[in-house]
């Protein structure tokens, strides 16, 4: 479940994504953005009709894959909440649409 709720008339990338995993990887640290991002290729790829976000320490968006529009990887420090929304308002899905 999504319990990262934004601030009253703040916009998030995950506001309409009811779930969240969280992928840790206590023995391996230096490969849990890769296992993250594998475990995300899996998710698009079995599950192409759900829109997913990947995303690195609840802060920077990593990647979006939307339903009918595909799958984009963002560059560095691409954030979840605002000032930035240009980057990934194509790829996510966003309230009023």
């Amino acid at each position: 479940m999504n319990d990262f709720y934004p601030e009253p008339g703040e916009v998030q990338a995950m506001d309409l994504y009811p779930v969240c995993v969280d992928i840790q990887s206590r023995r391996r640290d230096g490969r849990q953005a890769e296992e993250a991002r594998l475990a995300f290729e899996v998710l698009v790829r079995e599950l192409p009709e759900v829109p997913a976000l990947l995303a690195h320490n609840m802060e920077v968006l990593v990647a979006a894959s939307r339903p009918g529009v595909g799958t984009h990887y963002f560059g560095e420090n691409v954030w979840l909440d605002p000032p930035e929304v240009e980057p990934w308002g194509p790829w996510v899905v966003l309230a009023g649409e």
